[in-house]
Order: C-alpha cells, then structure tokens, then sequence
C-alpha cells in the first residue's frame, strides 16, 4: 500500500514536470518567433511566405495608383514565389496603375491589390500617381535635400537621364525641379524648358521626386454643384455615367479608373457641366 501510494506521487509530479516544461517550450518559441522578425526582406517569397516583423500596416491602396520598384527583384529562384505575385511582377514598370496590371496579368483586381500590398510591406515598391502630361506637380519643403544630399543627387542624374544621352548636371535638374508649379501642366513644362534636349527622361523625372518626398501632384477634384445643366453641344448620355462621381471627393484619376475613360473624355464631360468648379489641391 506504502508503494502503490509513493508510486502515484512520483506519477503526479512527473505529469507535472511535463505540463510545466510544455509550457515553457511554448513561452519560448512564440517569444523568439516574435521578436527575431524579417532578418532580410530579400528573403521573402510570396504572401504566405513572411514572418511578422515590427513595421505599420501598408498603407491603403487603390486602383488608379501605380506601383513603381525602389529594389530589384530576385527572379532567380522566381518560380518560389506567390503565384500571383509571379503574374503581376512583370507588369510593374512605374507607369501602369494597379486596375491596368490586374488586366493586362488576368488576375482579379482584389489578388493584384492583396499582392500590391504585400509588395508594399516588405519595402520592394512604392506608390506614385498616373503619369500624365496634363498632370500638374510641386516642390514640398523636403525639396532641400536635394540640394544637400550629394548621393541622392548623383542617383538622381543617374534616373533621369535619357539612355544614350549625356547626363545633365544637378543643377540643371534641379532648377527643371523648382520651376514645377500650380497652374502649369506638366506637358506645357516640358515645351518651354525643352526637357528633350536636357536629355532627361520625363516620367522618371516626376517619379523619383515623388518616391523621395521632395514633389507632389496637384489633384483636380471636380464638383457639381445642384442639379447638372449640360451644355448644347454635349450629347448627355455620354456624361450620365461620369455626373454621379462629381462630388468633390473624388479627383481625376480615381474617376477615370472607375469608368475605364481617358483624362481628355472625363475632362470634356466636366466641363460641359455648366454648373460644375474644379477644386486643385
């Protein structure tokens, strides 16, 4: 009776010690796993392929924005990626925005957005606005770092310069930069400062000042205000479509997105409402 009694003691203490280890394995692990994060980003391979890591949630993102690279993709092992990002990779080129990339790559819009975001997480690309010539842009207060910053200037040069072509010197670029203001379009620029023949490429002139923070787009928002009055010569089922989106809190681009219509038809169909303002901001 002694030793049955002793011996479920000892079975006692023993689960115990079992238990307590168990949990202390578990503390452990989930401790580490949490803190040791994403030792490098490069490492990634897809969606499901990403361990957490101290960073803010991306921010959110939109159809009518483009994805534009800030560092190179491993396409070695490329077949180990997310299916989905293998599909759209190939279509980030800094000028098509995500609606067009989900398809031209056949992939559901809310895949290539999920995609997009992972992308964005891991810090391989970076959000801009459509390029376009009708686009208008300005300097923000970080512009002086490009005055001060020697290698972002000498990655400037690098960027902008047309191929084949003799790169510009940073002060050449940077007073193009300084003379980008409100009320100029960016077309209308590039005529009267001749941005061919400085030999820089025009695209990638907006995009690295809006990647580093030093430029931003001026948005057009416009606004009907009451009931629409069209004008003669508008045929009025051609703006029925676009009158539900003149509201004031959707610019140009996002309008355009949505309806699958190009800047100059939106823009024909607005101001042929008589009753309608554009807010730039």
């Amino acid at each position: 009776l002694d030793f049955f009694f002793y011996f479920c003691i000892f079975l006692f203490f023993f689960y115990l010690l079992i238990i307590l280890c168990d949990f202390f394995c578990l503390f452990f692990f989930f401790f580490f796993q949490a803190e040791d994060g994403i030792r490098d980003a490069q490492e990634s391979r897809g969606l499901g392929d990403v361990y957490k890591r101290q960073l803010p949630d991306p921010p959110s993102v939109y159809p009518f924005q483009v994805p534009i690279r800030v560092r190179g993709f491993d396409t070695s092992d490329f077949g180990e990626w997310d299916l989905t990002l293998q599909q759209i990779i190939p279509h980030i080129n800094g000028r098509s925005y995500i609606k067009q990339i989900a398809e031209r790559a056949d992939v559901h819009l809310q895949q290539v957005i999920m995609g997009i975001k992972h992308l964005l997480y891991i810090g391989f690309i970076k959000l801009i606005d459509i390029f376009q010539y009708s686009n208008m842009y300005m300097v923000t207060p970080e512009f002086t770092q490009l005055a001060e910053n020697r290698d972002m200037q000498e990655e400037c040069v690098r960027y902008v310069t047309l191929p084949g072509h003799t790169p510009p010197p940073i002060t050449e670029i940077f007073q193009l930069y300084s003379q980008l203001k409100p009320g100029v379009r960016f077309g209308d620029f590039c005529g009267r400062y001749n941005t061919d023949a400085v030999g820089v490429d025009n695209c990638r002139l907006i995009a690295f000042g809006i990647v580093n923070g030093f430029l931003r787009r001026i948005h057009h928002y416009p606004v009907q205000i009451g009931s629409a009055e069209l004008g003669a010569r508008i045929n009025a089922k051609q703006t029925l479509d676009i009158l539900s989106h003149l509201t004031g809190t959707r610019h140009y681009d996002e309008v355009c997105c949505l309806l699958g219509r190009s800047f100059a038809d939106v823009d024909a169909a607005v101001r042929s409402v008589k009753n309608c303002v554009i807010i730039a901001k």
